[in-house]
C-alpha cells in the first residue's frame, strides 16, 4: 500500500473517531443538563453540584471555555452558599485553570490564590500545591519572574515534605525554565539536572515495585 493511501485511511479513521467523540460528548451534555434540571426540582444540592462540574468539564473538552467558565462559576456560587468546601476547591482550581488557558493571567491568579487560602482550612495539601503552581505559572507568563520563583520554590518545599514526586519534578522543571528566562544559566542547569535525577529516581522506584 502506498504511503499516500495509508495517510488517507489514517485521516479517515481519525475523522470518524473525532465525529464519534463529538457525538458522545453532545449526548453527555444533554444528559447532564436534564439531570441538572431534575436535581434542582428535587433540591438535591450534591447532585446539582456534580452536574455543574460535569457540564463544565464537557464544555472544556469541546473547547467551549466561556460556557465552561459559566458552569464553574455557578458551582462555586452554590458551593459557597451551602459551605461545601470540597466543591469550592474543585471550582476554584478549574476556574484558575480555564482563565490560564484563555491567557487571562491576572484573573487566573485571583482564583488560585483563593484556592490556596481554602486548602489551608481544609488541609488538602495536594490542591494547595496545585494552587501555588498555578500562581507561579501565571506570574511566569506575565514576566514577573521573581514572584514565579518564590511560588515554585514554595511548591518544591511542600512537595518534598509530602514526598509528592510528580510535583517535585514539576517545580524543579519550572525553576529551571524561569532561571533560563532571566539568563541565570548555571541555576537553570542545576534545577534541570535535579529534575532529570528526580525523573530517573521515579522510574527506578516504579520498576522495582
Amino acid at each position: 500500500m502506498e504511503e499516500s493511501q495509508t495517510l488517507y485511511i489514517y485521516q479517515q479513521m481519525n475523522e470518524k473517531v473525532e465525529q464519534w467523540s463529538a457525538k458522545f460528548l453532545r449526548r453527555r451534555l444533554a444528559y447532564y443538563l436534564e439531570k441538572l434540571s431534575i436535581s434542582r426540582q428535587n433540591q438535591d444540592r450534591q447532585q446539582e453540584m456534580a452536574c455543574l462540574s460535569q457540564l463544565a468539564t464537557i464544555n472544556e473538552k469541546i473547547f467551549h471555555l466561556p460556557q465552561a467558565l459559566e458552569f464553574h462559576k455557578r458551582l462555586l456560587t452554590l458551593s459557597q452558599k451551602i459551605d461545601a468546601k470540597d466543591w469550592q476547591e474543585v471550582a476554584l482550581y478549574n476556574l484558575g485553570n480555564c482563565y490560564r488557558q484563555l491567557s487571562q493571567f491576572h484573573e487566573s491568579i485571583k482564583y488560585f490564590v483563593q484556592l490556596v487560602e481554602i486548602t489551608l482550612e481544609t488541609g488538602n495539601r495536594v490542591l494547595q500545591i496545585a494552587g501555588i503552581w498555578g500562581q507561579g505559572t501565571n506570574y511566569q507568563n506575565l514576566g514577573h519572574y521573581q514572584k514565579a520563583i518564590e511560588c515554585f520554590q514554595n511548591q518544591l518545599a511542600i512537595s518534598c515534605e509530602m514526598n509528592e514526586r510528580s510535583w517535585q519534578k514539576s517545580a524543579l522543571g519550572s525553576l529551571g525554565n524561569v532561571y533560563q528566562f532571566i539568563g541565570d544559566y548555571n541555576a537553570s542547569l542545576a534545577y534541570e539536572r535535579k529534575a532529570f535525577i528526580s525523573l530517573i529516581s521515579r522510574a527506578i522506584n516504579k520498576a522495582f515495585r
